[in-house]
């Protein structure tokens, strides 16, 4: 059937704010390293000479055509490939088997803050070493100097699954800027999704707590998904109490920690509380994890050694995911696309944004198309 935009205003809010973010992607942090996902053009980084040169140190790579834009490595000996599929979203990825005197880095070279989170999802089993191939710049920014260095995080990996990783970057005493590397010591690991985004004192944190418990099994760092079961229940509510005994000592706070505090507690908010939960995603297990601990400390309450955490995997019901991919469920509104019939507008530019979606009954899906005219 065919529905007008007027039954827009049938939809529930959570399926409007989903469409909202499709429609105004602005509203998202913006990806700071270039070709993060490694889905843009290939064959414009790297000559044909220098892949050459590369292979002649030991490098098992491709050919320079089939190099993603922004990528390159340095060093001897090593041994990586960019298949097209199979990353976060289904489409291209790096893996990087075992090597020691080599690395693959990426493109960022902003001017570093006092400190920056360095982002990316991993899978596979081995070792990785990931940082930042750090340049001294002199105090006016205009030259590079020698002695550039940032300590690196190290982690051992052993997922079938994406797993997120952070890490927490301090600005030394000098000026500073860089590219994110990534060097597999042990096995193959695959890697996506790469950013350096800016932090805030809250957020050190609570990635310089992630980092502290990475190896210690107080994380879940092997599934993508977990079953809200008991052990869930459980740390919820040491979660909550928490966040009250956070709330009770706000005064005693610094000043610069408690509004940004508030607001990664708002924002976890609906991933852990929401009534008839099932299942929970891994990053905001973790999360609640690390304000739990955050929180009690800086309330003044002892937070002591990391507890194992066991967690139960959700059942796989043999169907493959792909992130964006939304089938009709029974019953329900999915909205499965949205499209506008311009890329680019002027302001005040008519422009027609399309959206698709499916409301199964029983076998039978009955598909909807609606359609907004936006100024």
């Amino acid at each position: 059937m065919r529905c007008s935009g007027s039954s827009l205003c049938r939809w529930s809010s959570s399926l409007m704010a989903c469409l909202l973010l499709a429609l105004f992607p602005t509203l998202l942090p913006a990806v700071e390293v270039r070709n993060s996902s490694f889905r843009e053009a290939r064959g414009t980084t790297l000559s044909a000479e220098e892949v050459a040169a590369m292979r002649k140190r030991g490098w098992k790579c491709p050919d320079a055509k089939d190099w993603p834009h922004s990528w390159g490595g340095q060093g001897s000996k090593v041994t990586v490939e960019f298949p097209l599929s199979g990353g976060r979203g289904n489409d291209a990825f790096c893996r990087l088997s075992a090597t020691n005197s080599g690395y693959v880095n990426g493109y960022w070279g902003k001017i570093f803050k006092p400190s920056q989170i360095l982002t990316f999802w991993a899978r596979g089993k081995g070792t990785l070493r990931a940082g930042l191939m750090a340049y001294k710049l002199s105090d006016d920014h205009k030259r590079i100097l020698p002695g550039g260095r940032m300590p690196a995080l190290e982690v051992v990996i052993n997922s079938k699954e994406w797993v997120r990783y952070r890490y927490l970057m301090r600005k030394p005493s000098y000026e500073l800027t860089g590219h994110p590397l990534f060097q597999t010591l042990k096995g193959t690991i695959d890697f996506d999704d790469v950013d350096i985004l800016d932090s805030d004192p809250a957020l050190d944190a609570i990635v310089a707590e992630e980092n502290r418990l990475y190896g210690k099994n107080a994380l879940v760092e092997s599934l993508k998904r977990v079953v809200s079961d008991a052990t869930f229940a459980d740390r919820l509510q040491q979660y909550r109490a928490a966040v009250r005994a956070f709330a009770s000592a706000e005064e005693r706070v610094s000043a610069h920690l408690v509004k940004p505090m508030r607001r990664y507690i708002a924002s976890l908010g609906p991933y852990v509380e929401s009534k008839g939960l099932k299942t929970v995603q891994s990053t905001h297990y973790n999360e609640m994890i690390l304000l739990t601990r955050v929180l009690n400390r800086l309330a003044g309450k002892p937070v002591g050694s990391a507890i194992a955490l066991k967690t139960t995997s959700v059942k796989n019901n043999g169907k493959p995911y792909f992130p964006g991919k939304r089938d009709p469920r029974p019953s329900q509104v999915t909205i499965t696309d949205v499209r506008s019939n311009k890329l680019r507008y002027n302001e005040y530019e008519p422009a027609n944004t399309v959206g698709d979606s499916g409301q199964s009954h029983g076998q039978n899906g009955d598909w909807c198309i609606a359609s907004e005219t936006h100024r």
